[in-house]
Formats: C-alpha cells, sequence, structure tokens
C-alpha cells in the first residue's frame, strides 16, 4: 500500500441495515487501488445498532485526480446500500488513488447480526474480513477483485464466490451450501468448515488456482441424523504446483464425492476416521501411494467391525475400496 502521497481526504459515513440488508462496493476506472477491511464493533461499546459505520480515506498525488474522481453512496433496491468508487479511465501515475475502506459492522452479546449479503467488485483492492463468524451471519458473501489478496480471519454464510487473481486467497470459512474459491496464478490455503444440514441437496466446497498451490482443512459436518445421511461434494484444482487436501472429520453415514486433481506436483488427500467407499488415484509418472494409520482402526460407528482394505491396477491408475 502507498504512504507517500502527499494530498489525503477522509470521510465517515453510516448506511442502514437490517435482516434484509445487502451491502455492496463497486469499483470503476483504472486509476484507483486500495483494501477493503470489514471488522465488527465491540458490543461492549454500545454501538449503533441499525447502521454499518463506513470510514473512507483517499490518498492521492495530484488534486486534479481527485477532482476527477468520485466516490459516493449508492442505493440499488429498497435494502441494498453501497459505496462506489470511480476513477479515471486512464491509470497514469499521477492521477492513482488509493482509498482505504473500513466497514465496521454493529455487533451484539445476545445474538448475530444476520444480513442477506455483502458484495464487491472492487478490482486491484485487497479485502481483509475479521472475525466474523461469531457475531455476523450472511446468506451469500461475494468478494471479487484482481492482483490482490483476499483474507479472512472468520466469515459464515450459506453461499460464498470469492475470486481474485495473481493473488493469494487465505482464511476461514464456515458454509451450508455452496463455497467457489478461485484464483489465478496464486496459492489457496483456507480453512472449511462445510456443513449439511438440508438433507435433500449437497453442500459443495470448490477451489480452483493455476500454477500455485492448494492446501485445505475441510471438516465436514451435520447437526441433523437422518437414514440417507449428509453428502457433499468437493473440488480442488490447480496445476503445475501441488494439492493437499485434509479433511479430519465427516459424519457417520455421510456421502462424500472428492474429485481433485494437479499436474506436475504431488497430490495429497488425508481423510477421516469414518470414511468408507472407493478411490481411484491416478497419476502420468509416479505410482499412486495409499497409506493406512492404524491408530484410527476403531470401528467409529461403535458396532466393533473390522476395516477391509483391497486395491486393484486400473488402466489409468489404482482403485483402492475401504
Amino acid at each position: 500500500m502507498h504512504t507517500d502521497a502527499p494530498y489525503a481526504a477522509t470521510a465517515s459515513i453510516t448506511l442502514p441495515i437490517e435482516e434484509a440488508t445487502t451491502l455492496f462496493f463497486h469499483s470503476g476506472g483504472s486509476s484507483s487501488q486500495g483494501q477493503l477491511t470489514i471488522v465488527t464493533a465491540d458490543p461492549a461499546t454500545g454501538a449503533r445498532k441499525n447502521v454499518a459505520v463506513i470510514d473512507i480515506k483517499v490518498k492521492y498525488w495530484n488534486p486534479r485526480a481527485w477532482r476527477d474522481s468520485n466516490v459516493c453512496t449508492m442505493k440499488r433496491a429498497e435494502r441494498d446500500f453501497g459505496l462506489g468508487i470511480y476513477s479515471h479511465w486512464r491509470s497514469w501515475g499521477w492521477k492513482q488513488l488509493v482509498v482505504e475502506v473500513v466497514v465496521t459492522l454493529p455487533a451484539s452479546q445476545a445474538q448475530p447480526l444476520v444480513l442477506k449479503g455483502i458484495e464487491s467488485q472492487l478490482s486491484s483492492f485487497t479485502h481483509k474480513l475479521g472475525d466474523l463468524a461469531r457475531t455476523v451471519s450472511l446468506e451469500s458473501l461475494n468478494l471479487h477483485s484482481s492482483d490482490a489478496h483476499i483474507s479472512a480471519k472468520s466469515v459464515s454464510a450459506r453461499s460464498f464466490d470469492v475470486r481474485t487473481s495473481n493473488a493469494p486467497i487465505t482464511g476461514s470459512f464456515n458454509v451450508t451450501d455452496k463455497l467457489n474459491i478461485f484464483s489465478s496464478n496464486g496459492h489457496i490455503d483456507v480453512d472449511i468448515q462445510a456443513t449439511n444440514d438440508n438433507l435433500e441437496t449437497r453442500t459443495v466446497v470448490e477451489l480452483f488456482t493455476s500454477n500455485a498451490p492448494i492446501k485445505s482443512t475441510i471438516s465436514l459436518l451435520t447437526s441433523r441424523e437422518n437414514d440417507k445421511g449428509p453428502r457433499f461434494l468437493i473440488m480442488p484444482m490447480t496445476s503445475n504446483n501441488h494439492l493437499d487436501i485434509t479433511i479430519p472429520t465427516a459424519p457417520l453415514d455421510s456421502r462424500l464425492t472428492f474429485t481433485g486433481a494437479t499436474s506436475n506436483a504431488p497430490a495429497r488427500l488425508t481423510l477421516p476416521p469414518t470414511f468408507e467407499g472407493k478411490i481411484l488415484s491416478g497419476t502420468s509418472n509416479a505410482k499412486p501411494e495409499f497409506h493406512y494409520d492404524s491408530s484410527s482402526s476403531k470401528d467409529p460407528s461403535g458396532q466393533g467391525r473390522a476395516r477391509r482394505f483391497a486395491n486393484e491396477k486400473v488402466e489409468k491408475g489404482v482403485f483402492f475400496e475401504v
């Protein structure tokens, strides 16, 4: 982040929020970059319960750059409120703006803040989310950037769509419906809690990048008991770098579909003791390997069953059955 700009302008605004509110942030033009930070207020401070406080600081190198730009509040529907950042379409040095936006959401010790969604379309903006999971519940979280890091200390939502390019995506995400994380030329390092309580549909986790590693710990959870069992679909994919996925927990009788891939690099999948099923593992230039931790041999269902293994070579790899 640039710190040596000779000029700066600041403002603080509030946007109304309620359960059906979507907060959105949008940028246009080629001359702006910066950071969007989203945090929660300390519930002990008595912060206003029905507004989000947005603090804005714009740093610039030439007064004309500020005159040619616009930072404004927006409303696109009855309960959708946002902030727009619009700069010159030519990215000349003297026209550059560095915009720092800090969004402080209200927090309560009694119950979480429920929002319909948070959305961003902020090219070249770093996104930094604080510890939101304990105090904010989102229907959806859609964060779109480019050439900038996206990170979340913790956040919970029914669905996610998080995208950037040439930069990493990191953090902790709790999802109940669908989590899409996409980058290119940037690594993905995320901890995920995927909960499937709607037993008519699968909870989906999709991680994609290229030319960079993917590392993720994905805990599969449910709070309901049903003969059908919770269902999960996990799809991590990269290229020219390693893939490392750990699934430490999964409910008994859950149904997991996993499809992972990389190229020209190792791939490793660690499965929980509750796993029972079939694995097809293949590679183009090495032998697939299977390792079993005998310390986890106890039947997790409590029925005293003995774990058995079988493997068979097939045309494109090795077929394991557990």
